[in-house]
């Protein structure tokens, strides 16, 4: 396993497309933003025993910290991490189907969530599609919307003492504007990792 560059990108979109419908392809663009911003975030598994840059991209997971609890919208082509992170985005994970079954991704996604322990962030969160939600569920993340409601994580903007119904329009808004970018059948999905406190 190692930390992704620019000089990856090539591979990265090439494995992109084994694994998702064209409506879920992000351009190049997406991509650089994303490893500009955040490359120790960015990891890949290579079939070279080196891990240089250069050898067959078999598996790669793009993390992002966020400061809410969901990243950009699908094909954003701009990204810049916030100051004060509160939770790693796991805003793709592709594996080779030559990979598959072979707990490759299991070990992307543990060692995000060792890196978000680490830094104490509050939670991972990601976006299921193409009917994902059931391999996320296996690797403990549930519904965004039930941890909020059972208060495992605080909505954001919500203020001391107020419900979780309270919480401001705009939060919902925006979240709810990245969920529809990525089309029907779409879940944000988290999984706690430490308590945190409303902001």
């Amino acid at each position: 396993m190692r930390t992704l560059s620019l000089a990856d990108l090539p591979a990265i979109l090439a494995l992109q497309a084994e694994c998702y419908a064209a409506d879920y392809l992000e351009p190049e663009a997406a991509f650089a933003a994303k490893l500009q911003g955040s490359p120790e975030t960015c990891w890949g598994v290579s079939t070279q025993a080196t891990a240089e840059v250069g050898g067959a991209l078999q598996a790669y997971l793009i993390g992002l910290p966020v400061h809410s609890w969901h990243g950009p919208a699908l094909h954003a082509s701009t990204w810049s991490p916030p100051a004060q992170p509160r939770a790693l985005y796991l805003h793709d994970l592709a594996l080779h189907p030559s990979t598959r079954g072979q707990g490759v991704g299991q070990a992307l996604v543990a060692h995000a969530e060792a890196w978000a322990r680490a830094r104490g962030l509050a939670a991972l969160c990601l976006m299921a599609v193409q009917g994902s939600t059931g391999y996320w569920a296996r690797q403990g993340f549930t519904s965004l919307h039930a941890l909020l409601a059972e208060g495992a994580l605080p909505e954001l903007g919500v203020l001391p003492g107020l419900a979780w119904g309270q919480a401001s329009q705009g939060a919902h808004m925006a979240r709810d504007e990245v969920v529809a970018s990525y089309g029907p059948g779409a879940c944000l999905m988290a999984k706690a990792l430490v308590p945190t406190q409303p902001a």
